[in-house]
């Protein structure tokens, strides 16, 4: 399993680029780019597509990749030779590819409510959350970040509730919520980042 992360809001992630990036999609990722309101989330979905197609190339030899779409919504390449997951928060992207089911979550930190905090969080994972520093935001986006993970993992989405995996204790983020699970997750002064895939 790989992973990047990039700030498209350096210099070099420009119009010119931008404009090629999106030509380069397929018309069905196109569209998808096409639906978001914010222009700043339409320039996070096409460069999050380039990323991909990086990557695909790249690691795997995949120069001109199809993709399709399951019944819960989730993005396949055709064949599931490879899988990925994709996520963007701010002007930041993250991609991860390999050849077992993979999920990545990434969040810019930011203040969050106790209230939200108190919806999301299991018991245990309170425990790790509210033992930080006034109901510590970045544990909290930690613990966001690796359920989200792993319901990008499991294909489910948020449908899949937030609640169906715990993934931290009060000694922190488990490395291993579930057996057959690994779980990475850091984080810089900027965002929190977090990757599941099958140990």
């Amino acid at each position: 399993m790989i992973y990047r992360i990039i700030n498209i809001s350096e210099s070099c992630y420009s119009e010119e680029l931008y404009q090629k990036a999106y030509l380069a999609m397929t018309s069905q990722r196109q569209a998808k780019a096409d639906r978001y309101k914010q222009e700043a989330d339409k320039r996070c979905c096409v460069f999050a597509d380039m990323l991909l197609r990086e990557m695909l190339g790249e690691y795997f030899c995949i120069e001109s990749p199809e993709f399709y779409t399951d019944e819960k919504g989730k993005p396949h390449l055709k064949g599931d030779t490879v899988h990925f997951s994709i996520s963007h928060s701010g002007d930041y992207i993250a991609c991860a590819a390999g050849s077992a089911p993979v999920g990545i979550d990434i969040e810019k930190i930011r203040t969050v409510e106790l209230s939200l905090i108190k919806r999301v969080c299991t018991d245990e994972e309170l425990s790790y959350v509210l033992s930080g520093n006034n109901a510590d935001c970045e544990r909290f986006l930690q613990v966001w970040c690796a359920k989200e993970a792993y319901l990008k993992y499991t294909g489910q989405g948020l449908s899949g509730g937030l609640k169906s995996i715990t993934v931290a204790d009060k000694a922190g983020i488990k490395s291993n919520p579930l057996p057959h699970l690994k779980l990475e997750a850091f984080s810089t002064e900027e965002y929190v980042c977090a990757i599941i895939n099958e140990s």
